[in-house]
């Protein structure tokens, strides 16, 4: 794995670089959103367009929600919603590193597109840190979540992402990932599994749709635990997480 190091001043230099790449960027005029999740038999579905008005974003949209038992006909219900989906806070009105999904989604679209080798690693780090078993090991971990991507994508996958961000000049960026846990994406056609893209998303969806759980669902320690691999041994050091921490 090649590693880049660069001093303090540097580093600052870069990430002024790319914001200002990003400030003069063509405004954002829309974002619509929709997602899908299919079962045999229940179904539902939103779909969203944010955007500006003003500093902030707001947000319409509607969700979908169907079910249907065996000889029984499919009942559908429908609602809308309209919000804001975010706005600057006016006391960090002054800070140059507020929060902005709207940002950090353009970041994340725009970005080098991520290996599924460099996300097994990444995820493979986050599950390390957030555990408080000794003896949990990267090479388990890893064994767990190769297994489980594998699993969902022999599934064929039942949720589907669909996002289309459009500039002020015309141009889109458009991303589509149709996998349970929300990479990888294909944008503009390249494939990648940043999971920057559903961490973004989730900042943006409305709650009330009930996707946004699902686009932070990595994988949890409950996930790893449950899942099946191939040696016994590493089986048993993986059950250890579904235990709780004292």
């Amino acid at each position: 794995m090649l590693r880049l190091a660069c001093s303090g001043g540097m580093a600052a230099a870069l990430f002024l670089l790319a914001s200002q790449a990003l400030a003069a960027s063509p405004p954002v005029r829309r974002i619509d959103i929709s997602v899908s999740e299919s079962g045999m038999f229940d179904s539902r579905g939103a779909r969203v367009s944010i955007a500006p008005r003003g500093a902030a974003y707001r947000y319409e949209g509607r969700v979908t929600a169907s079910h249907a038992s065996h000889g029984e006909d499919r009942n559908t219900f429908e609602g809308r919603m309209k919000g804001v989906a975010w706005q600057p806070d006016p006391d960090d009105a002054d800070d140059a590193d507020t929060y902005n999904p709207v940002d950090d989604l353009l970041r994340a679209l725009r970005a080098e597109p991520v290996s599924e080798d460099q996300w097994l690693d990444r995820t493979t780090q986050e599950a390390l840190e957030r555990s408080c078993h000794k003896g949990t090991r990267a090479d388990d971990v890893r064994a767990a979540l190769d297994k489980r991507y594998q699993v969902e994508l022999s599934d064929g996958g039942q949720t589907r992402y669909q996002v289309d961000v459009t500039l002020a000049d015309g141009t889109h960026l458009k991303a589509v990932s149709s996998e349970d846990h929300a990479v990888p994406w294909t944008v503009n056609g390249v494939a990648t599994w940043n999971l920057d893209i559903p961490t973004a998303l989730a900042g943006l969806i409305p709650s009330d749709t009930g996707f946004r759980d699902r686009l932070l669902h990595y994988f949890s320690d409950q996930i790893l635990g449950d899942t099946a691999v191939d040696d016994p041994a590493a089986q048993e050091r993986l059950a250890v997480l579904l235990t709780r921490c004292r």
